[in-house]
């Protein structure tokens, strides 16, 4: 057999011996660090709901004075023409139908029938 498999046999062992003859350590570290795992993640957890909280509340905006809520009232009602023009422009006729320009009918291919 080659000398490494038999060294690696060897190691292996050991470390099973000693976690075996250390387990009684490692539960008690295990019995320590839980309730400290479990805190941590309480705490974690409160920070997010918290912080979710915070961004909740705050999607309601509270003016400090009536010249600020004045304001973003004329924003927004510049935002929302800005929208319908938008809205508007995309809902035209793709052949514009103003009255200076003048308007021609479109022509016929050779594949097309004039009869329905």
């Amino acid at each position: 057999m080659p000398i490494l498999f038999i060294i690696g046999l060897i190691i292996v062992a050991g470390g099973l011996v000693l976690f075996v003859s250390w387990f009684d350590f490692f539960w008690i570290l295990i019995k320590a660090l839980a309730p400290l795992a479990i805190i941590t993640l309480g705490g974690v957890l409160t920070y997010f709901g918290w912080e979710e909280r915070k961004d909740r509340k705050g999607a309601i905006l509270d003016f400090s004075s009536p010249a600020e809520a004045s304001r973003y009232q004329a924003e927004a009602l510049a935002y929302q023409e800005r929208l319908n023009n938008l809205q508007e422009e995309e809902n035209k006729p793709e052949g514009d139908l103003s009255p200076d320009k003048p308007t021609t009918p479109p022509e016929k291919t050779e594949g097309e029938s004039t009869e329905n």
